[in-house]
């Protein structure tokens, strides 16, 4: 968000509902009037509250382990995003971000992504997607039977013609002896 930290947690207060809603109430008169709430102040109290150590440790876990798998590409891209935000300290830069992400994708687009070196996280996913694309494409086209047309064994009639070696001679002497 582009707005000053106290800008942020009122916008973000706003919007709490039920029991979070309660919560920030009592957190509130619990410190006083007096606190200008930094978004700092805020997301520790929030994370203290909703996301406990062993739920965050769980999750940092989860996101160290996360692979592809058999998800699309995008759903791959959402998970990481959804479970980065507890590993923060581990992919500190969007160069690193965009390693773990590599790290993570299924081996057929990993070859084919990891040597291309793309410096940002945005860049990785975009080139996943249109490899894993292409890959989809191709697949589709190579199940695809195969429609040869060999006028050679066509004929009128929808009938094949077998190949007779004595009257292909006879036809290429007869044309022979013409043109003479």
């Amino acid at each position: 968000m582009g707005c000053p930290d106290s800008q942020r947690v009122s916008l973000t207060t706003f919007t709490l509902e039920g029991e979070a809603e309660l919560w920030w109430q009592s957190v509130k008169k619990e410190a006083g009037l007096s606190i200008v709430w930094s978004w700092s102040m805020f997301s520790d109290k929030f994370d203290q509250k909703y996301f406990p150590d062993s739920i965050r440790e769980k999750m940092v876990s989860k996101f160290i382990s996360l692979e592809q798998g058999a998800l699309s590409v995008a759903q791959y891209k959402s998970k990481f995003v959804e479970l980065s935000c507890f590993a923060s300290n581990l992919i500190s830069t969007s160069s690193m971000k965009a390693r773990k992400f590599e790290k993570g994708l299924c081996p057929s687009l990993r070859n084919r992504v990891v040597p291309l070196r793309l410096p940002t996280f945005e860049e990785v996913t975009d080139r996943a997607k249109i490899i894993k694309a292409n890959f989809e494409e191709m697949n589709k086209t190579r199940d695809q039977p195969l429609r040869r047309q060999d006028n050679r064994n066509k004929r009128k009639g929808g009938l094949t013609q077998k190949f007779h070696p004595s009257k292909r001679l006879a036809r290429q002497g007869s044309a022979i002896q013409e043109a003479q």
